[in-house]
């Protein structure tokens, strides 16, 4: 990622966290678009002037959340430059969290 110009696009509910992430990972952030949890993503006013950004730029890379790139997909022209972390759960210990999840249920 060195030498990369990156920017951040998410909406989700810990935006800074996800961003100190791809910072720890290496990346260099130019910018963040940081938008609420949930976001759609359909203000196309919005969408132009990221494009306009990343263009006036020449940013190289968009960082973005599997969230969110479900949701970028409907605009090529940011999805074509997006990576997005595949993340996954690992459970150390199956028992006890099986235990805690049922007295939890119950």
């Amino acid at each position: 990622p060195k030498g990369l110009k990156a920017i951040s696009i998410c909406g989700i509910a810990d935006p800074d966290g996800f961003d100190s992430m791809l910072v720890s990972w290496g990346f260099s952030l130019i910018e963040s678009f940081h938008f609420p949890d949930h976001y759609n993503y359909d203000n196309h006013n919005q969408i132009n002037q990221i494009c306009n950004y990343i263009k006036a730029n020449n940013i190289d890379l968009i960082l973005t959340t599997e969230k969110d790139i479900m949701k970028l997909n409907r605009h090529p022209r940011l999805s074509k430059q997006a990576l997005y972390p595949k993340l996954s759960i690992e459970i150390d210990d199956e028992s006890s969290f099986q235990e805690l999840l049922g007295s939890v249920i119950k």
